[in-house]
C-alpha cells in the first residue's frame, strides 16, 4: 500500500508557537466588536523573528486572518497547517514509512488576491452587464476590490509584518519568506473583463511571500 500526500506544510512549530497560534486563532474566532482598532493594534504589535517556529506561526496566522476576513468561520475554527516533521511523525505512528524523496515547492501568495466577497460582487456585476464595464460602475468596482474593513485589516497586518515601507525592503520575517513588492496586481487572471486602468485603488503596490508545499509518499511493508 502506498499513500501520496500533496500538502501545504509551512515550517516546524515548537510547543510555545503552537500555544501562541491557538491563542491567536481563538482571538479571531471570538472577536465580535465592530471597532477593529483594538484588534488592529494587537495584530500589528505581534513580534515575529525569522525562526522556523515563527515562520510557521505567521504562515498559519495568514490563513486564519484570510478566513476571518472572508467570514469563513468553519475554516477558521478547524484549519491548521503542520510542518513536514509532524506529518512524518503521524505516518510513522500509523506504521507507514517514506518510500520516495520529498518533492518541495511553494505558492507565491498575495493577500489582496483573496478578496472573496469583493471578487464575487465584481463577477456578478460583470455577468449582469455581459462583460461590459460601464464608466458609471467604476466606483462600485473600486470599492469592491478594496474590500471590507476586515479584509483591509488582513492586508495591512500581513503587509506590515512582511515589508518595511520606510526602507522599501523586507522585514527579517519577510526576508525569510522571500517577500517581494510588486507595482501591480493582476486581476485579469480572475476577472478577464475588468479594465483595471480605470480603477481608483488606495494601494499602488502589493506584497507577496512564499508558502511551502510538499509531496510526500509513504508505504507499508
Amino acid at each position: 500500500m502506498m499513500v501520496t500526500s500533496f500538502v501545504d506544510a509551512p515550517y516546524q512549530i515548537d510547543d510555545a508557537g503552537r500555544e501562541r497560534l491557538a491563542a491567536l486563532q481563538e482571538r479571531l474566532r471570538t472577536y465580535n466588536d465592530r471597532d477593529l482598532g483594538p484588534l488592529r493594534d494587537e495584530l500589528l504589535a505581534l513580534p515575529f523573528s525569522n525562526s522556523p517556529s515563527d515562520l510557521g506561526v505567521f504562515s498559519n496566522l495568514w490563513v486564519y486572518l484570510k478566513d476571518w476576513a472572508n467570514g469563513n468561520e468553519q475554516e477558521l475554527s478547524h484549519r491548521y497547517f503542520s510542518g513536514v516533521h509532524e506529518i512524518k511523525a503521524w505516518a510513522s505512528q500509523a506504521g507507514l514509512r517514506e518510500v520516495a524523496p520529498i518533492y518541495s515547492d511553494h505558492y507565491y501568495i498575495i493577500a489582496r488576491l483573496f478578496n472573496e466577497a469583493g471578487f464575487n460582487q465584481v463577477y456578478h456585476r460583470l455577468e449582469e452587464s455581459k462583460g461590459i464595464m460601464f464608466d458609471e460602475d467604476v466606483g462600485f468596482f473600486s470599492e469592491a476590490l478594496e474590500g471590507g474593513d476586515r479584509f483591509r485589516l488582513f492586508c495591512e497586518v500581513v503587509e506590515r509584518h512582511l515589508w518595511d515601507a520606510t526602507y522599501e525592503r523586507p522585514t527579517p520575517l519577510g526576508a525569510a519568506l522571500n517577500a517581494k513588492s510588486s507595482e501591480e496586481i493582476n486581476f485579469h487572471k480572475l476577472l478577464p473583463a475588468l479594465r483595471t486602468e480605470k480603477l481608483s485603488l488606495s494601494y499602488r503596490s502589493v506584497i507577496g511571500f512564499d508558502f511551502p508545499i510538499h509531496v510526500l509518499s509513504f508505504g507499508r511493508e
